[in-house]
């Protein structure tokens, strides 16, 4: 009877080893399920987290640049009226003031020359506030110097290869207007290319003064334009209808279109009606 009883409470106590070893790995099932169910929504929330931060990143860079491009247009806009107004009443009021000078002698020829001088000082204030408005780098480098310079900055980190081209004779001097325009929409296309040119590898910037008109050419091999997003402006950023108002305010025109190929080609051409042409090399 003993043998018998020993074979059933062994049988039992098999039965409940097997009973608890399946419970646990049950509960060791059910808890990795619950870890993992965690994990993929710590996963989730980490990437709505990221995409937040990434567009709250982005939009702060749009207004940046919206605010970089308010403040440019408006410091520009501040020194063409002190250029086209105050700039030309202080020359008026000279010319008058010489006339007097011409006709008065004694105390009152002095008076007079103190405030011709005084007003002549104001004068160059303001042609320096106008100066001052421009690039630097185009006052120090000279027109074509400073678009190289900048588009070599541009591609320095070695993602895009560079070629520069000057065609024509570039004038001895132009519309500092002229030269600002041109600049500030190199800058702006240079920046597209390296921001938004995905893929592009290529860049090629041209410069060609046909004796009546000037055209900057800046294209690369990227993806390019689709139609709509190019009539929208929105792979070029807030940057093109500024591009394009600069174009327009020196009777300029921008043009932007696919390249031939593959990628983007950003033309902006303007008349050099008013450029004094470079004197030849002796």
């Amino acid at each position: 009877m003993f043998p018998l009883l020993d074979a059933r409470f062994s049988a039992v106590a098999e039965r409940m080893r097997r009973l608890t070893a399946e419970q646990q790995r049950r509960l060791a099932m059910q808890q990795f399920d619950e870890l993992r169910s965690d994990r993929i929504r710590l996963v989730e929330q980490y990437c709505f987290v990221a995409e937040a931060l990434r567009v709250v990143e982005a939009r702060t860079h749009q207004l940046q640049d919206e605010l970089n491009h308010i403040r440019a247009d408006e410091r520009e806009r501040i020194a063409r009226d002190l250029h086209d107004h105050a700039g030309q009443e202080m020359a008026q009021v000279l010319v008058e003031l010489r006339v007097l000078q011409e006709g008065t002698k004694g105390p009152t020829r002095r008076r007079l020359d103190e405030i011709v001088a005084h007003v002549a000082g104001v004068g160059r204030k303001i042609h320096h506030a106008v100066v001052g408005g421009r690039p630097r780098i185009v006052e120090e480098l000279g027109f074509s110097r400073a678009i190289e310079t900048t588009a070599t900055s541009f591609a320095a980190d070695g993602r895009l290869d560079l070629s520069f081209r000057k065609k024509g004779v570039e004038p001895e001097r132009m519309p500092p207007a002229l030269e600002d325009a041109l600049y500030r929409v190199a800058q702006e296309a240079l920046t597209n290319a390296l921001k938004h040119a995905l893929g592009a590898r290529k860049l090629d910037v041209t410069l060609d003064f046909a004796g009546t008109s000037i055209s900057l050419v800046i294209a690369d091999d990227g993806i390019g334009l689709s139609s709509e997003a190019e009539q929208a402006g929105g792979c070029l950023g807030i940057g093109l209808p500024g591009m394009r108002q600069r174009m327009d305010d020196i009777g300029g025109t921008l043009d932007v279109q696919p390249r031939c190929g593959k990628g983007t080609m950003v033309t902006a051409t303007a008349p050099l009606s008013n450029a004094s042409p470079r004197s030849a090399p002796s």
